[in-house]
């Protein structure tokens, strides 16, 4: 919900209110009237005199003093403003009532001997600070309710933005990262096999043409990252020749989970450039996708030394990691080591909710 929602419920909240807030006022003053042995008849008048009267008041009040945005005062000062503004709207309305009220016809129909009697009085006055003493804190609560709720919907809406540009920003960052390392390997073919190399640039578009329908979207399916991940593994594959081999195990029970954009195609990318790029010999890159109920594993092992993964400061590693922690907090991870000789394994989990 948006803060202008909010607005709008507020405003709704406040006439709902207004109106049943005041009905229930006149029917306390009726059944006060019937207490007293007043004929219904003669009873009706000056209760719908008070209604009219106190509705009127409290919303001129409101009117009056919503540009001081008295109800973001606090302590002392909201307190003796309340007690100010309770004292004005009793004065005003037993004025209205007994000495304005006999002028109108119909109105002074209703002064019945009770409620001019010091009596009657008495109670008119007790009910009116018990009825605009409850409205001025009800007022109050109700402002400070959805002051509440509107600032945290602020906070979460600019926090939803910074987070959203962050990502924008790292996913920038990979595009053109992703983008110089696939024209060096076509710069290198283009005087060994140019028809390599052209076809090479036909499906380096089609994969930027890919990447580019993501728009800025956080998230895709994983079917289309797995997808990515292949093309560019075809488009290295044409580099290396028989130096790089690779493989996919993906569980595709899970194809249509959101996984955040290019995040294996930056893990296999990661895996060649400081793993099977470094091997005089080459070596092979295996893709493994699999799930539970807690969420989803993604694996990708390449032939290597951890020591040579990534050097420091390097784009990749780094940036999975920010967009784990801006995409899903502390419920996914990335891990990195080595497990037997000459193989590096990256790890990634996912929760299946964020």
């Amino acid at each position: 919900m948006s803060v202008k929602d909010m607005q709008l419920d507020r405003s709704l909240a406040y006439w709902l209110s207004q109106f049943f807030g005041w009905i229930g006022w006149g029917l306390l003053v009726l059944g006060s009237s019937v207490l007293a042995n007043i004929p219904l008849l003669e009873s009706i008048p000056f209760t719908l005199t008070t209604v009219f009267t106190g509705f009127a008041l409290s919303h001129l009040f409101r009117q009056l003093f919503r540009p001081w945005r008295w109800t973001k005062y606090a302590g002392i000062r909201l307190v003796w403003l309340a007690f100010m503004g309770l004292w004005v709207l009793v004065g005003l309305m037993y004025l209205l009532v007994y000495l304005l009220s006999p002028l109108i016809p119909i109105s002074a129909f209703g002064l019945t001997p009770y409620w001019v009697s010091f009596q009657g009085k008495t109670v008119f006055l007790i009910a009116t600070i018990i009825a605009f003493g409850l409205w001025l804190l009800i007022y109050w609560a109700v402002h400070f309710v959805f002051g509440y709720s509107e600032s945290r919907v602020a906070q979460f809406q600019l926090e939803a933005g910074l987070k959203s540009a962050k990502l924008q920003a790292l996913e920038s960052q990979l595009n053109p990262h992703f983008l110089f390392n696939s024209l060096n390997s076509i710069g290198e073919l283009i005087g060994e096999n140019p028809t390599q190399a052209r076809y090479m640039v036909l499906r380096l578009s089609s994969l930027l043409r890919t990447t580019l329908q993501t728009g800025q979207t956080e998230t895709h399916p994983l079917e289309k990252e797995i997808n990515l991940a292949k093309t560019y593994l075809e488009l290295e594959s044409m580099r290396f020749e028989e130096r790089l081999r690779y493989g996919f195990d993906v569980d595709m029970r899970y194809q249509n989970v959101a996984v955040p954009v290019m995040l294996i195609m930056t893990l296999v990318e990661n895996s060649i450039k400081h793993g099977i790029n470094r091997h005089v010999q080459g070596g092979e890159v295996q893709v493994q996708v699999s799930g539970d109920e807690n969420g989803l594993q993604i694996t990708v092992t390449n032939t290597g030394n951890l020591e040579n993964t990534e050097r420091p400061g390097g784009v990749g590693l780094a940036n999975i990691r920010e967009r784990l922690r801006l995409i899903y907090g502390d419920q996914a991870w990335l891990s990195i080591q080595d497990i037997k000789p000459r193989r590096v394994q990256a790890m990634v989990f996912l929760p299946l909710k964020k």
